[in-house]
Order: structure tokens, then sequence, then C-alpha cells
């Protein structure tokens, strides 16, 4: 198990980290340089007394941490997130996490909700 995390969390993609403000909307900051917004959800999860912060994308289900030592990583889905970022940060602590349910938008509503 500690191998498919640790493959997850390296399998993630480069990205320019944007600022990490947490808001259940869309993020209004721009895209490239197109004028456009971009369209995924503000989240965060704290674990280990550490904030780490994401956009999620409803389309997809992806979801790019842009905040933290995992910062321009990106993940298939919420829970792989979670889980990387748990081996992260307690590698001694292997076990299962449900993204969707770790993962927080703004008023602390679960991640769930946007499935």
């Amino acid at each position: 198990m500690v191998q498919r995390l640790e493959a997850e969390a390296s399998a993630g993609s480069s990205a320019t980290a944007l600022p990490g403000r947490v808001a259940s909307k869309p993020s209004t900051v721009p895209s490239g340089g197109t004028g456009t917004t971009d369209p995924r959800i503000e989240t965060w999860m704290d674990y280990a007394g550490q904030r780490t912060e994401a956009l999620f994308d409803a389309a997809t289900h992806e979801l790019e941490i842009v905040s933290g030592p995992l910062r321009g990583r990106t993940f298939g889905s919420p829970s792989g997130a979670c889980s990387a970022v748990k081996l992260h940060y307690r590698p001694e602590q292997i076990g299962s996490c449900n993204g969707w349910v770790t993962w927080r938008v703004a008023g602390g509503a679960t991640l769930d909700k946007h499935r």
C-alpha cells in the first residue's frame, strides 16, 4: 500500500500555484492569461496540524494541491490527494482516506456535495 500511495503522490503534474483562498464558489483567479476564470472549487483539509489547500474540478474529479509541500501535484480523486497528504505528514500511519469527506469547502461543508 505504501508503494501505491507514494506512486500516486509522485504521479502529480507540475502546475502554477494559485492563491489559496477558501471558498465554495469557483475560483476567480485568471487562468493562463486568457481572461477566463478558473472554474475549479477551492477546498482545504487539515491534517497533523497543517492546512493543505487545493482546487477541485467537479467535472473530472481531479484535485490540484496549491499550498504546502505537495503544491503543484494533481490527483485523479480527492481520496488519492488525501492519502498523499496523510502519507507526507505521517508516513508511519498508513491507512485509507475518504477524501470526499476530508476535504472541506467554505463554511466547513464536505466536498462530497460536489460529486
